[in-house]
């Protein structure tokens, strides 16, 4: 990676951080394995959202994925902030690997010390389009409202295919739908062709793996 980059990428991990403490997303050790329920202040009813989206989760892709396995999965949380979702799911026995640009502990990987501090699982500082796992390393890979960060939607998607095993699952969750952002709305207004989905670019960078989004 060149110097200029390194340098940019620096001053985002900073000012993230600092923009993130600044919406109260610096949860104490009881918050923090509380999640995805947080039960009070003003971040709690987003919370809920991440609740009942992992909740469905679950329910439909997840266990039905293990059951058919016939063992634990291996996982790949791209994305990750703080690490609960890696957290929950290695409590349900599955090996999971966080990945997220930041490792700050307002919410990014260094937060996550609290819940490996009770189940193992790795943690790596990178980017989406340069993932450190070796091809076709997980059987379910997961954009934890994460996907919407990504520079180069076809490329983002395409390096998650090549870490996900054929046969495998890349999932979205809550991230918003192009269609229903400002950008969209502008792009359309300009009568210019309708951006492809994030679901539909899926589909095209992961042929060999199924999608689902929620």
């Amino acid at each position: 990676m060149n110097a200029p980059l390194t340098d940019t990428l620096d001053r985002f991990r900073a000012d993230y951080a600092a923009h993130r403490a600044a919406e109260g997303r610096g949860l104490v050790e009881a918050e923090l394995l509380d999640l995805p329920r947080l039960r009070s202040g003003p971040l709690a009813r987003q919370w809920g959202v991440r609740a009942r989206t992992f909740e469905a989760f679950l329910e439909h892709v997840a266990d039905p994925i293990a059951r058919d396995a016939g063992r634990p999965l291996r996982i790949l949380d791209l994305g990750a902030g703080n690490g609960w979702l890696s957290y929950r799911l290695a409590l349900r026995g599955h090996e999971c690997t966080a990945v997220d640009i930041r490792d700050d502990r307002v919410d990014g990987l260094g937060a996550a010390r609290a819940f490996r501090a009770r189940v193992p699982f790795d943690c790596l500082v990178a980017s989406f389009d340069a993932l450190p796992v070796v091809d076709r390393f997980a059987d379910l890979t997961i954009f934890n409202a994460a996907l919407h960060y990504a520079t180069d939607l076809g490329a983002t998607l395409a390096e998650a295919a090549r870490a996900t095993r054929r046969g495998g699952t890349l999932v979205i969750l809550d991230s918003p739908s192009t269609r229903r952002t400002r950008r969209a709305r502008r792009w359309s207004q300009r009568s210019m062709p309708k951006p492809p989905s994030a679901s539909a670019i899926a589909r095209a960078a992961c042929s060999r793996c199924r999608t689902s989004n929620i």
